[in-house]
C-alpha cells in the first residue's frame, strides 16, 4: 500500500481514538493507533505496557534503528534546535514543540541521558506537544514506535501508541537498626 495512504489511515485512526478517550482512569491513553503494523485491531494487539520487552531510555539508546520498540520514561522537555545541545528541560513558552524528550529520571538535566520522540504534524502534535499539554511534563509514559536516527542519535520517529503509566516505585531507603542494645555510658565515657 502506498505510504501516503497509510499515513492518512493513521491520521483518521488517531482522530477516532481522540474522540473516544476516557476522561479519567489510572492509566491514561494519550495517543493510540487503530491498528498495528500487521493490520490487527488494537483489541487483539498489545498495549505499550504489555508489549514484549519494554526498554528503559538507557537500554533504548543501544537499540539498532529500524525496530518497533516500547520504551518507558519520563517526559522531561523538548529539543528547541537541531541537536541535543538545544535541549530544554521545561515547557515551551511561544510555539508548540515538534518533539519531546524522555529520560529514566524525572529530574534529568543531562541531554546525553535522553531520547527524542518526534511529534508528526497534525493531531499527533496537537495531542502531545508540551505547549498545549503542560501536564505531560514529568509524566511517566510508555511509547511504542519505530526506532530511527533522530537528532543524530537513536529516537522514535513514528509513534504507534503512547500511554501514561504508573511510575516505578523508588528504591526504599533502609531504616537504620540498632545492632546492640542501648547502654548508659557513665560520665560520657
Amino acid at each position: 500500500m502506498p505510504r501516503h495512504l497509510l499515513s492518512l489511515g493513521r491520521l483518521l485512526a488517531v482522530l477516532c481514538v481522540l474522540l473516544v478517550l476516557p476522561t479519567s482512569c489510572e492509566k491514561t491513553l494519550l495517543l493510540d493507533d487503530e491498528s498495528n503494523e500487521e493490520g490487527t485491531q488494537n483489541g487483539d494487539s498489545e498495549t505499550p505496557e504489555e508489549g514484549g520487552d519494554t526498554l528503559t531510555v538507557a537500554e533504548f539508546l543501544q537499540v539498532e534503528p529500524g525496530n518497533v520498540v516500547t520504551v518507558k520514561g519520563y517526559i522531561v522537555g523538548y529539543l528547541a534546535s537541531t541537536s541535543f545541545s538545544g535541549a530544554v528541560f521545561g515547557l515551551p513558552t511561544e510555539t508548540a514543540n515538534t518533539n519531546f524528550i524522555m529520560a529514566d529520571r524525572a529530574d534529568e538535566t543531562n541531554p546525553d541521558h535522553c531520547i527524542a520522540v518526534k511529534l508528526n504534524a497534525g493531531e499527533e502534535r496537537e495531542a502531545l506537544n508540551l505547549l498545549d499539554n503542560p501536564e505531560y511534563l514529568h509524566q511517566y509514559v510508555a511509547v511504542k514506535g519505530l526506532s530511527a536516527t533522530y537528532f543524530r542519535r537513536n529516537g522514535i520517529t513514528e509513534i504507534l501508541a503512547v500511554e501514561s503509566i504508573d511510575a516505578p516505585q523508588s528504591a526504599a531507603v533502609p531504616t537504620p537498626t540498632l545492632q546492640h542494645e542501648p547502654c548508659l555510658i557513665v560520665d560520657g565515657r
